[in-house]
């Protein structure tokens, strides 16, 4: 091979190694764009989640479309996208970075979940949101490192295709060509450089947060529109400037020692904080607080570190709103329950260190209440509670805690005291505040509280126990009288655990068919002809035997249980009467008198229930006959009105029990569709010879007569009564005198022989 041949074949090896060397460039200014566009879009994915956690914590609804257009960047910059013209990146640092970014989103979306069902879980959301945006401001760190490192790649390609270039020159003759080409590279490489400079300084200027960074002598070389809005800078104002300028001066040298100590270290990128611990000073002097994320670059042995800050003040308000609403009730504007207790475990703790420390606890229930909201509405009832609580804050000490509950249930931590008088006083002052009326929509109004009372005591170890107890003693308070006050004892718990246990097994009674129905007869006092019986209740415990009525009927009124128990009643009684039909025909006539509770007036399926019963056991309407009291007609007229006139509407008679011995409803007794008053056992009692009160019994009657009613004496026990209930024209008794209340074989043996 000659010389010639030798120069040709160099010519055409640089040649092609000049041409490979143009195509990496080439490639290294697409690769250059396309990290400009992960850069930027991995900006776009952290805006977006911080648009969502905003709305989260303003209450507004999420919407699903960035959720959406998150998760698809999120995916693109992980596994690269046609749509979004990402490439699959090639760095496993970055792509280890964005798996960090997709599993905490992961776990940000299931924070949004919890808060959106329990608005107090705001802790779990922040920490979640704050875990995210570390991952996010990683991977943007790491993609503008690999922007950085594209420049550099670049640069050198350049220089070694110079060289070559030089080279050829020196062996060929076709200059011309050769410096076309090198021409042509260096403004593909220059204009690839502007392109990655504009698109890079379009991205830090559109960030909202401050982008800046400094030169090893901790001086400003980078200043975004986002520092300058945050700081209120012009970027000419900072540019040279040193880096304390933007920092709290109380402050400033803890942060330079920060850098300080991150200059020295192997790291190339640190989260300064977690928790806003940085605060920044604006340009009129004020400061905020900030969370910062920085980076360190080392470039030609000059060190440049750039820093991503975030003006925290709003968030840090929402999230102090957020904790205040999480621990003060939102009406009154009181601690909750949650902060109450944590006082009384404080309260209880010191007990222990300091046994002559001494504390009581009010429970506080408003009497009537729910006639407050019944009649004058929720507004008026806020009002009246809003009103309550600062009369009960003007009662109090600097050091005592007044809390609400719920509803209108309120607690008192009165510490520390001297002895019980301290406690009893402070009810005695509240009951005294509340002899002033309130004004409700321009109307006055009256209410009382029943006051449960509990003294610190060594055998209390938790919160809820004492609060137990107050509240046991503050029930007992309203059971014996509303407007009072107890002091807890022993007893009051005991018998709240007897109370619960048998509400217990009265659940349980009706499934185990434990209730027995007694019959007591109803007689004609002219004829002794036997007219029909009331049905009544008793209850054959296994282990305990007989419980009487009076212990579980007003449990089961409270407990709701009665609608059950007297539809059990209501059905057995008119089977019962169904069969004695059938046996004895020639006593048709008879009738069940079944009692009915308010519960079961006020719920809305009871007419069903009656029209499904006399349906099913085939008994005329008109042999049933419902018992109510006074007292139930009086709590609410109007639903008993309509009750009872369904009940007319379908022949079935309504019997006024007790009669005279409740509310003073003479008055409106003709305003009831009542057709039976049954005179009360204690008027009946008093019929005795020379001691004749009779008066009231005689009252009774003539009104009975005079509105057409018929008139039943209840607890007839003596001849003597029912003479005397005879001449004063009542027609119908029942009462020991004539039998006893017995089980349905027992009546019917009376049935046969009457």
């Amino acid at each position: 091979m000659n010389i010639t041949n030798k120069l040709r074949n160099i010519i055409i090896i640089l040649l092609i190694f000049a041409i490979l060397n143009l195509g990496l460039i080439y490639q290294k200014i697409n690769e250059m764009i396309d990290d400009e566009r992960i850069i930027n879009i991995s900006g776009m994915v952290r805006g977006g989640a911080q648009r969502l956690i905003k709305k989260e914590l303003m209450g507004s609804s999420t919407n699903k479309e960035i959720i959406v257009e998150i998760e698809e960047k999120i995916q693109g910059l992980i596994h690269g996208s046609p749509t979004l013209k990402i490439p699959k990146p090639k760095d496993r640092t970055f792509i280890n970075d964005m798996k960090v970014v997709e599993q905490s989103w992961i776990k940000l979306k299931s924070a949004i979940e919890i808060f959106k069902q329990d608005s107090q879980q705001k802790d779990i959301l922040i920490e979640a949101s704050e875990n995210f945006w570390m991952a996010a401001d990683k991977a943007t760190l790491t993609s503008q490192k690999l922007a950085e490192s594209q420049v550099k790649s670049l640069k050198l390609l350049q220089g070694l295709l110079f060289g070559v270039n030089l080279l050829i020159l020196g062996v060929i003759s076709f200059q011309s060509y050769q410096i076309s080409l090198n021409i042509l590279a260096r403004e593909q490489a220059e204009k690839g450089k502007e392109i990655s400079e504009a698109r890079f300084r379009g991205i830090v200027d559109n960030a909202e947060d401050a982008i800046i960074s400094i030169d090893q002598n901790h001086r400003i070389i980078l200043f975004n529109q986002g520092a300058e809005k945050i700081f209120g800078y012009d970027v000419q104002e900072v540019l040279g400037k040193p880096m304390n300028i933007l920092l709290a001066q109380h402050l400033a040298q803890v942060h330079t020692g920060h850098i300080e100590q991150f200059s020295h270290s192997e790291v190339q990128a640190q989260v300064m904080t977690k928790r806003p611990r940085v605060f920044g000073c604006r340009k009129d002097g004020s400061e905020f607080p900030a969370e910062v994320s920085i980076a360190k670059l080392k470039i030609n042995d000059e060190v440049i570190y750039t820093a991503i800050l975030r003006d925290v003040t709003e968030r840090l308000r929402m999230q102090e709103k957020l904790e205040y609403d999480a621990s003060h009730d939102s009406l009154t504007n009181l601690p909750n329950r949650e902060i109450f207790m944590n006082c009384l475990e404080r309260a209880i703790s010191q007990t222990k260190r300091n046994k002559e420390y001494l504390f009581a606890l009010l429970f506080l229930d408003l009497d009537d209440f729910k006639n407050i909201n019944d009649s004058l509405g929720h507004l008026a009832g806020d009002e009246l509670l809003v009103t309550f609580a600062h009369r009960l804050q003007i009662l109090l000490r600097a050091g005592d805690t007044l809390a609400r509950l719920g509803g209108d249930e309120f607690t008192i931590l009165l510490e520390p005291i001297k002895d019980i008088e301290d406690a009893l006083k402070v009810a005695e002052r509240i009951h005294a505040q509340l002899l002033a009326p309130f004004i409700l929509n321009n109307q006055e109004v009256f209410i009382n509280t029943s006051i449960g009372i509990t003294l610190s005591k060594d055998k209390y170890n938790k919160p809820e126990e004492i609060l137990r107890d107050a509240d046991t003693a503050m029930y007992r308070s309203k059971k014996l009288g509303k407007g009072g006050c107890m002091i807890f004892d022993e007893q009051m718990h005991h018998l709240a655990v007897n109370r619960l246990q048998l509400e217990t097994e009265l659940r349980k009674a009706l499934e185990r068919q434990e209730f027995r129905l007694y019959y007591q007869p109803i007689f004609s006092l002219t004829t002794n002809k036997i007219l029909g019986f009331e049905a009544l209740i008793r209850w054959q415990h296994p282990q305990k035997g007989f419980i009487s009525p009076s212990k579980f009927i007003p449990l089961a009124e409270e407990t709701g249980l009665i609608i059950p128990i007297g539809l059990w009643v209501l059905e057995e009684a008119c089977r019962q009467l169904s069969i004695w039909h059938q046996k004895f025909p020639h006593q048709n006539s008879l009738t069940a008198s079944v009692n009915i509770s308010s519960r079961q007036i006020r719920d809305s399926t009871i007419i069903e229930e009656i029209d499904r019963i006399i349906r099913e056991t085939n008994i005329p309407a008109q042999s049933l006959k419902q018992e109510l009291t006074e007292s139930i007609l009086m709590e609410n007229m109007t639903i008993a009105t309509n009750f009872l006139k369904e009940l007319r509407l379908r022949d079935i008679d309504v019997c006024l029990d007790d009669f005279g011995t409740g509310y003073s409803s003479l008055s409106y007794l003709h305003l009831f569709p009542v057709n039976v008053l049954k005179i009360d056992q204690s008027f009946v009692s008093q019929i005795q010879p020379n001691d004749e009160k009779i008066a009231i019994i005689r009252s009774i009657v003539n009104l009975a007569h005079d509105l057409d009613m018929d008139i039943i004496a209840e607890g007839i026990e003596t001849k003597y009564q029912l003479e005397k209930l005879k001449e004063l024209g009542c027609e119908k008794g029942q009462g020991y005198l004539f039998s006893k209340p017995l089980e349905a074989q027992a009546l019917e043996a009376l049935l046969i022989g009457n």
